[in-house]
């Protein structure tokens, strides 16, 4: 198994003893925990090195190194202290003893070679210090468990009752305050300790090329390949466990490299990493002829739009709210556990004689995927969103803090702290002060039943596996995936002989394909994918396409009504009215100003791609999609835009805005975006209202992944923009609660 460590400036805690904990289902769980001041740290030395040897490492408060402890127990504590910087010196990590120092005895350190002081000048702001390629040997350990984070208490399972004027008591007694993440990181000391989680991967950690970084106390340079295996936090505390380390005098080392590191990355605007097709502005565009073809497990790319996502000329944006799919992850811990078995399966039944050509690979191939966590690349992804959003709305954005809410699933929190982190880097790259960072972020339970607007968990007669709305995509998907795995199949098993797959076994090896992709760092395409063609990619897409629209889109009947909560929500705070639902809001939260303001620019939450779907189908984004077959593919073009890898992708996002335009360019006239000949059932109470018609009223427009969704039925112009009042009028369906009473009968 493969772990690596997302670096965030909550790394720092990693060399303060007492900041250890050992990762249990028992996490710790901070609400409001404010950033701790910088102010006892000296300034950095630009460009200055420390010597780091095994003869003369800086002072350390203890001299001893603890012996080897299981992974159940607390690791050994770390340095406590950052090494005073030597002026005009860099740090250099070594095997190779320098000039005896006095100040400290050694601590060696046996895993990397030397890195020369003149072959690594400073890494440039704007880009990632590219992560070594070389792996640590695999574990033998089983994938890791789920996310084992302990959400609040949970709320009643039952709908609560209608809210109207006053908000009711609280849905359970018990249930605590939601916690609170930032991405504070406190002065190096056994009693600082950071309130944010920013680790939560499966790759195997290894630290940079060599590279400088504003540090505390100096600068500090790492050479590549000194593995560090499985670091890691606990969610929602700024605890780290180590564990499977052989020398533990790499600890010290490597708790200082990860630090310093996660320092210089956050501190650093990092659009992209060095060698990848991951851009900012653009997503993923490798082989896009078949990488854009993988379903909600495609990586974020921007999708074409037949109208310009430009803000239009004469147009100023007054409100922007994000909501955005976590990053790419590892496959959950069901299917890590099913992959491997299908992977072992054909290595086992297969001689190793057959693996020639494109099938090459799977002669030295092991599975070593984790299980739930978000890779290196998918926590890029979200910085990369973060600074595209920024970018996109800095008029706004340059004075105006976004409130972040994020489901309390490790992933979906990590995703959000990293948007904050790119965010945050392009404010500041602009010139403007932040001092409100780091942000906090609003963790709302995930547990079974509680009441969430970004994890769907209530409404029993869709939740429970025993009901009829928990199958119909399952079906759906059974149907067409009959129509193209056959010939997959046969195709396989004549290359490989004595392998043997269903038909479901070959969508797991063509999901190995995504998977493993976005487990390399850079993205790198994976040998897996080439083993298909690019028509049968579309037919994986497809497949995918129906399982979402079947499972949450106007295919389910009780799909779209999950999606009807934050609906609700959104409209709250495009109109500045206290949210009105008795669906899945959470009304603790809804009616508290510090955990659901009104009045602000800008918002930010953080979810899953199921529930993003619900909720576009609630919003009527793809009311003008027809029925999708269970037996010939509709494309996305000809499916009124929708489609599983167009709306779901890993750090998939959608924009809401509000604009005011100037009477010179008003609203445009009602065009392609207003009453379809498809415009349905779920706002069927809506009229029309040109945009045009009352130019200074404010406007809204939607985006999903860079497309421009013209909304249906409330007389959208040509650009696909309603006025803020047609819009809430169109949105009937959410207003009257969808089909929420059929969740209990």
């Amino acid at each position: 198994m493969k772990y690596a460590v997302a670096l965030s400036f909550a790394a720092l805690a990693v060399a303060a003893p007492g900041n250890w904990k050992d990762w249990t289902s028992e996490p710790v769980v901070e609400t409001s925990t404010a950033p701790v001041p910088e102010t006892t740290a000296p300034a950095p030395e630009p460009s200055t090195w420390v010597e780091w040897s095994t003869s003369a490492p800086p002072a350390p408060e203890t001299s001893t190194v603890p012996p080897p402890a299981p992974e159940t127990s607390a690791p050994p504590a770390p340095e406590t202290s950052a090494p005073p910087a030597e002026p005009s010196t860099w740090v250099e990590w070594s095997s190779v003893p320098p000039a005896p120092e006095t100040s400290a005895p050694p601590a060696p350190e046996t895993s990397a070679p030397p890195a020369p002081e003149t072959s690594a000048p400073p890494a440039e702001p704007s880009t990632w210090v590219e992560w070594s390629s070389v792996p640590p040997a695999p574990e033998t350990s089983a994938p890791p468990a789920p996310e084992t984070s302990a959400p609040p208490a949970p709320e009643t399972s039952a709908p609560p009752a209608p809210e109207t004027s006053a908000p009711p008591a609280p849905e359970t007694s018990s249930a605590p305050a939601p916690s609170v993440a930032t991405s504070s990181w406190a002065p190096w000391s056994s009693g600082a300790a950071s309130s944010s989680v920013w680790v939560g991967s499966s790759i195997p950690v290894t630290t940079p090329a060599p590279s400088s970084a504003a540090w505390t106390s100096g600068s500090v340079s790492v050479p590549s390949g000194t593995p560090v295996e499985a670091a890691s936090t606990t969610t929602s505390s700024s605890t780290w466990t180590y564990t499977g380390a052989a020398d533990k005098n790499a600890i010290g080392a490597g708790a200082f490299a990860l630090a310093g590191l996660a320092l210089m990355l956050s501190l650093s605007l990092t659009a992209t990493r060095a060698q990848s097709c991951d851009s900012v502005e653009n997503g993923y565009q490798c082989e896009p002829e078949i990488s854009h073809f993988w379903g909600q497990y495609s990586a974020f790319y921007s999708v074409p739009s037949e109208i310009s996502a430009d803000i239009p000329a004469g147009c100023e944006i007054t409100f922007a709210q994000i909501l955005s799919r976590h990053g790419a992850r590892d496959p959950t811990s069901s299917k890590t556990a099913v992959y491997n078995e299908t992977v072992i399966a054909l290595k086992a039944n297969v001689s190793s004689d057959a693996f020639v050509g494109k099938y090459a690979f799977l002669a030295d191939y092991e599975y070593d995927l984790g299980a739930d966590l978000l890779s290196l690349f998918g926590q890029q992804q979200l910085i990369n969103s973060g600074i595209k959003f920024f970018n996109r709305y800095a008029s706004l954005a340059a004075d105006n803090t976004p409130f972040v809410r994020a489901g309390a699933q490790e992933r979906v929190v990590e995703s959000a702290l990293n948007w904050t982190q790119g965010f945050h880097s392009a404010r500041t790259a602009a010139g403007h002060a932040d001092a409100d960072y780091p942000y906090a972020v609003l963790e709302i339970s995930e547990e079974d039943g509680q009441n969430n607007t970004l994890n769907h968990a209530v409404c029993t007669n869709f939740e429970d596996d025993d009901q009829y709305y928990s199958t119909i995509n399952e079906y759906a998907q059974e149907e067409f995936a009959a129509t193209f795995t056959p010939a997959i199949q046969a195709r396989l098993e004549a290359d490989l002989p004595g392998l043997q797959l269903t038909s479901l076994e070959v969508i797991y090896l063509m999901e190995l394909c995504p998977f493993n992709t976005v487990a390399d760092d850079n993205g790198t395409i994976s040998p897996w994918c080439r083993l298909f063609s690019e028509e049968e990619w579309h037919s994986y897409n497809y497949y995918q396409s129906v399982n979402k629209y079947y499972g949450y889109g106007a295919g389910n009947p009780l799909g779209p009504t999950q999606g009807v909560g934050w609906t609700n929500e959104l409209i709250a705070r495009l109109t500045n009215q206290p949210v009105n639902d008795h669906t899945s809001t959470n009304t603790t939260l809804d009616s508290n100003p510090e955990t659901f303001p009104l009045g602000l620019k800008l918002y930010a939450d953080f979810s899953h791609d199921n529930d993003m779907v619900a909720i576009f189908y609630a919003l009527g984004l793809y009311n003008n999609t027809p029925v999708l077959s269970n037996t010939t593919i509709t494309e996305a073009e000809q499916a009124g835009g929708y489609s599983a890898a167009w709306t779901a992708s890993f750090a998939s996002r959608a924009y809401v805005e509000k604009m005011t335009c100037s009477p010179s360019y008003g609203g445009g006239h009602a065009g392609r975006g207003g009453h379809g000949s498809s415009w349905n059932a779920w706002n069927g109470g809506a009229k029309g209202s040109s945009a045009s018609s009352s130019a200074s009223q404010e406007l809204v427009r939607v985006i999903v992944n860079d497309r421009v969704i013209p909304l249906v039925g409330c007389g959208a112009d040509n650009l696909g923009r309603c006025t803020l009042d047609s819009f809430v009028e169109s949105l009937s369906f959410a207003r009257s609660g969808g089909r929420w009473s059929e969740c209990f009968t």
